[in-house]
């Protein structure tokens, strides 16, 4: 048999090729984009895959960027990221949001640019603070260059002044308008909105407003996208302005198995590696909604002659369980420095009473038994500790939303699931729900 090739488990890297070749829609999410959409899905669960996929088959010119990337300077000036509860000074949080707009702007415009369309410089710089508008020159040649080393190291004293949110909308409009005419539609891809620092998110979730002439798209892992956001800041509003789709809601539904199913088999020549149906049963279950999860476990079990021995598979499960909770417990660490106990006490309480390691387990919070769990706090600094275990815990995939139920900004959550992965032993039996 042929030597398999590594699949690249981070989509970043995947090839215009494997794009086209290895991709399968998921249920229940448009293949051509009708309006805006939310995509919601924890890690693994194909987000990644699913933009650059809609980079290449969206007609007219999509934009696609990590936001991760474009919004770097806020994690610098506040010394927080998207998946840190890290208190951010109250009189931070519109600076913070003004220079997301200006960051935002920047990475569009510079993004026109490389593409070659046809845009004034004027438009872009009337977005820009003060202090930044008087020191460059939106008709010199290296005016972009200018923008960006000043911007990037902007303190954020020089958003305090209230910024003219109409200059943002109207340099949107100018340019969609000036890319429609050239290219036709207008496609923004935004990733890992998760990342940013909470403030920032107002101007990207402020894109998905089905006013617009364009269309974006923004992924998320689920959990708190701007404790403001519903409540104190005119957004749009989910499943109203914008669509939501969450990957892998029914992770152990036969549609999304299929998927995975479908997934694997591009990627690897099942017939021949010789995996068994109900080990393919095996595998969708313990990676649940996490596609890489199951890519990584199917490669790795295949020995040196490319076929898949069940031991090997045991063993790079473990390994990513390992991995899953060391990432877990160094986000956690602040709220609960010993996660890994409480998942052996867990499981220790279901041997007790001999309950199938394979039946998803759910968590009650908190603030359930005694009130409607709200999604969306008023203020990060208000949140519980248990409020903040629960959500950190679904950014970083220590839980997940229980099978059945999406996830958007402003829901209400009353349970929280643990997913298998975490509760598997090596050495547990496997038999099909």
């Amino acid at each position: 048999m042929p030597q398999i090739s590594a699949p690249p488990l981070d989509a970043e890297k995947a090839s215009s090729q494997q794009l086209v070749d290895n991709f399968c829609p998921p249920p229940d999410l448009e293949s051509k984009l009708s309006r805006s959409t939310l995509v919601v899905g924890t890690r693994g669960s194909g987000k990644t895959y699913y933009l650059r996929h809609c980079k290449h088959s969206c007609e007219g010119l999509a934009l696609y960027g990590d936001l991760r990337k474009i919004l770097n300077p806020l994690s610098c000036d506040t010394g927080a990221g998207g998946t840190t509860f890290r208190e951010i000074a109250a009189a931070d949080e519109a600076p913070i949001r003004r220079k997301a707009v200006a960051l935002l702007a920047y990475w569009l415009h510079s993004r026109c640019n490389e593409e070659e369309v046809a845009i004034s410089n004027k438009p872009f710089h009337s977005v820009l603070p003060k202090d930044i508008r008087k020191n460059t020159d939106p008709d010199h040649s290296n005016f972009v260059d200018e923008v960006r080393e000043q911007l990037e190291d902007a303190p954020l004293s020089y958003f305090r002044q209230r910024s003219n949110r109409t200059a943002f909308e109207e340099f949107l409009e100018k340019l969609s308008t000036t890319i429609t005419q050239s290219h036709g539609d207008f496609t923004i891809l935004l990733d890992r909105a998760e990342e940013v620092p909470y403030p920032g998110l107002t101007p990207v979730m402020n894109l998905l407003d089905q006013s617009h002439s364009f269309k974006t798209v923004v992924a998320t892992r689920p959990g708190i996208l701007g404790p403001e956001h519903q409540l104190t800041i005119q957004v749009p509003i989910p499943g109203d302005h914008y669509n939501v789709r969450h990957l892998g809601a029914t992770p152990y539904s036969e549609s999304w198995r299929d998927l995975v199913k479908c997934i694997l088999s591009n990627w690897f020549p099942i017939s021949e590696i010789g995996i068994p149906p109900i080990e393919q049963e095996w595998v969708c279950h313990v990676a649940r909604d996490s596609i890489r999860i199951a890519i990584e476990i199917v490669y790795n079990a295949l020995n040196s002659e490319g076929v898949y021995e069940i031991g090997r598979a045991r063993r790079q499960l473990e390994l990513i369980k390992g991995w899953q909770l060391v990432h877990c417990q160094g986000q956690l660490r602040r709220l609960n420095p010993d996660i890994s106990r409480i998942l052996k006490k867990l499981r220790a309480q279901m041997d007790k009473n001999q309950q199938p390691w394979q039946l998803p387990i759910r968590i009650e919070t908190g603030e359930g038994r005694q009130k409607r769990f709200s999604g969306m706090p008023r203020h990060i600094r208000d949140m519980s500790k248990d409020e903040q275990i629960i959500y950190l815990g679904l950014r970083t995939g220590l839980f997940t939303t229980i099978n059945g139920t999406s996830w958007h900004p402003a829901c209400f959550l009353d349970e929280v699931e643990i997913p298998p992965l975490f509760l598997w032993r090596d050495g547990d039996k496997w038999s099909s729900m």
